[in-house]
């Protein structure tokens, strides 16, 4: 899925660079089948490692629940009321290494001089040289930037299919992912979520890149009311 979620670098850590606030650019894609279905969600995790009482995974649905009501789902808390079940994955890449030369200005050399001079009460001569310097690259020095992929998946699938038939059809998928320099999951999912928001469960056509600071307040009202 990484390789269709090529970031621009530059652009992210300029982004992160300006200002005092920091800032999140989220890319968002979502595909749906265009087929009607009805609308009870039961959320699950996607490692099947994790229970659905890990606190971690509970946290984190809650915010992905938030959103499906905003889109006008029902989210049901048994997998037996459920019309689709809607699989969450989550993950942070480890450490990855932006390398940059950055140029280093300063004069190059002379590209005018003025000499003043004059005489002062004692008949003695002293001149004063004022030099216009040209500026240029004098060379270059290395810059890293650790940064990190964080990745949400919500995948749905016709349980009332499955339940007859055994058979997995996906309903609708959204990828959601952010480039930055914290590898702190639990900050940032929130803020994931509400950029991909309005287009869970829905059609993009294409890849949607939103960006959020972080005073947006419609994460503070995604935490508070959690």
């Amino acid at each position: 899925m990484n390789k269709h979620y090529t970031i621009n670098l530059i652009m992210v850590l300029l982004l992160a660079l300006v200002g005092c606030s920091t800032r999140f650019v989220v890319d968002v894609s979502s595909y749906n089948t265009g087929i009607n279905h009805n609308n009870k969600i039961f959320i699950t995790p996607a490692n099947k490692k994790v229970s659905i009482t890990d606190v971690e995974f509970v946290e984190y649905s809650r915010y992905v629940a938030k959103a499906l009501k905003k889109n006008g789902f029902e989210v049901v808390q048994t997998i037996d009321e459920a019309d689709i079940v809607v699989v969450l994955y989550y993950d942070v890449s480890g450490p990855q290494i932006y390398t940059s030369q950055v140029p280093i200005i300063g004069p190059t050399g002379v590209a005018s001089a003025n000499t003043f001079g004059y005489i002062n009460s004692s008949g003695n001569y002293y001149a004063n040289t004022n030099y216009n310097y040209q500026y240029g690259i004098t060379g270059y020095r290395t810059r890293q930037v650790v940064f990190f992929t964080r990745s949400i998946v919500l995948t749905a699938y016709d349980w009332q299919l499955f339940r007859k038939t055994k058979k997995e059809m996906q309903v609708w998928q959204t990828q959601i992912v952010s480039t930055g320099s914290s590898n702190d999951l639990r900050y940032v999912f929130p803020y994931m979520i509400v950029a991909a928001e309005k287009y869970i469960g829905r059609t993009t056509r294409g890849k949607v890149t939103v960006e959020l600071n972080e005073y947006d307040s419609r994460v503070r009202e995604y935490v508070q009311s959690d």
